[in-house]
């Protein structure tokens, strides 16, 4: 079987877990045998000059990689961009057509069995429309950026204007005629396939909730260690929507009265900076990016995962990675999170900083 995997960000240049959810199924299927195409973006430089796309094969997976025609590349961090700026990116990703052009004709040309798109956030959102065009189409919701063009809904801001105000109603007015001839929508809690027809999208396809497969083993009893000083990690993106700020706060309180316990942070974005020099003095270590051997240490000599979000999130992959090591995890109370966690998991509300104590305090 031949299938297409379309997804915004692709090695070398992933950076959170609908990426890796990606490059995880496209393995998968590759050693079950079938012929798996990539379609994804990438800078100037990765594509030819004229024809602004590329085709080579990387580890028996063909991707095809095009550069948008946008001023901006989703390659780069938009969150660096000034807010009326990245305001003006969206409504013209919303319906510039150049990926969709391309997928139609690598469509036609491969006549492919199957295309699951995921997230189309800087691929011009009109990519999804020449999904019609295949015999099947899967849509994977990892997120909510077809309901808000900047694919964030903060805990306490849940009607603000990017949500709920006449420019949002337009945007998922346009994804909306953009989906409408999906099926078949999958994700891995009912939160975000209900979230998504509560604003009106996927309202007749037919929803399967899915398990993410990930590249790590089963999950594993959690590891109980006797020990004074404890080890806790953060991974993921260092960004405010994350909570990572938060986070470092909580810390100072905590480290105070457990001066031997340790804080690792794994992870790259646009506050990297910042929260380096907020760790200094703190028993924090900020490792940045890391290979996956190197994350896999930290994961083996930590105590408990903290996911201490501050928006609604569908399913963080790092809360399987998580269990997957025999780790806790102490994560926010929001969006579809509750549905991840298990019985030796503790759950605090986002921004409270007592509980989030109480959590750390627990292990």
């Amino acid at each position: 079987m031949r299938v297409f995997l379309v997804n915004n960000l692709y090695k070398p240049y992933s950076r959170g877990g609908a990426e890796t959810i990606v490059e995880s199924t496209a393995r998968t299927m590759r050693d079950a045998g079938h012929d798996v195409h990539v379609m994804t973006i990438g800078r100037s430089s990765d594509v030819h000059w004229f024809w602004r796309t590329r085709t080579m094969v990387e580890d028996g997976i063909t991707v095809h990689r095009y550069a948008p025609m946008q001023w901006f590349n989703y390659v780069n961090n938009i969150g660096r961009m000034p807010t009326w700026l990245r305001v003006l990116w969206h409504a013209w990703d919303a319906i510039e057509d150049f990926g969709y052009w391309v997928l139609r004709r690598r469509i036609r040309q491969l006549r492919p069995d199957l295309v699951y798109t995921h997230n189309v956030k800087g691929m011009g959102m009109m990519i999804l429309r020449a999904g019609r065009f295949a015999p099947a189409h899967t849509h994977v919701l990892h997120d909510v950026q077809l309901l808000t063009p900047s694919g964030l809904m903060w805990h306490g801001q849940e009607n603000h204007w990017t949500v709920t105000g006449t420019l949002a109603a337009i945007y998922r007015r346009v994804t909306k005629s953009y989906t409408q001839h999906i099926r078949t929508v999958e994700g891995p809690t009912q939160w975000i396939i209900d979230t998504h027809r509560f604003f009106g999208l996927f309202e007749h396809a037919r929803a399967v909730k899915t398990v993410q497969t990930l590249p790590v083993a089963a999950v594993r009893e959690v590891r109980h260690r006797e020990r004074d000083k404890k080890v806790f990690l953060y991974v993921g993106q260092i960004e405010s929507h994350k909570g990572v700020e938060f986070l470092v706060r909580a810390w100072r309180e905590y480290s105070a009265q457990h001066p031997e316990s340790h804080l690792h942070i794994a992870g790259d974005g646009a506050l990297l900076p910042v929260v380096h020099l907020q760790s200094q003095g703190q028993k924090i270590t900020v490792h940045g990016r890391l290979s996956h051997d190197d994350l896999g240490r930290l994961y083996r000599d930590a105590d408990a995962l903290v996911v201490p979000s501050l928006c609604y999130e569908n399913a963080p992959s790092v809360i399987h990675e998580a269990h997957a090591h025999g780790l806790r995890v102490f994560a926010s109370r929001i969006g579809g999170i509750p549905e991840l966690v298990v019985q030796t998991d503790r759950l605090f509300e986002p921004q409270n900083q007592q509980q989030l104590l109480e959590c750390l305090e627990s292990t």
